[in-house]
């Protein structure tokens, strides 16, 4: 699950597990990006995060193996 905040971060949660004490979270930033996050999609195959800003820029992130 992921989400945009209005400071041009992404926030990230893991939530394959049956545990919810084992929740990750990962905040994904960018110095290029200080304003609302607006669109945030996740890949079919979950390797890639992209986000768009106010300003029409869009950011990818893939996953570490």
């Amino acid at each position: 699950m992921a989400l945009g905040t209005t400071n041009g971060k992404v926030v990230v949660w893991n939530l394959e597990t049956d545990d919810p004490n084992e929740i990750r979270k990962t905040v994904l930033t960018t110095a290029k990006s200080k304003t609302n996050v607006r669109t945030v999609c996740i890949s079919m195959d979950g390797d890639y995060i992209l986000s768009s800003n106010d300003l029409g820029h869009v950011f990818v992130w893939k996953r570490n193996s």
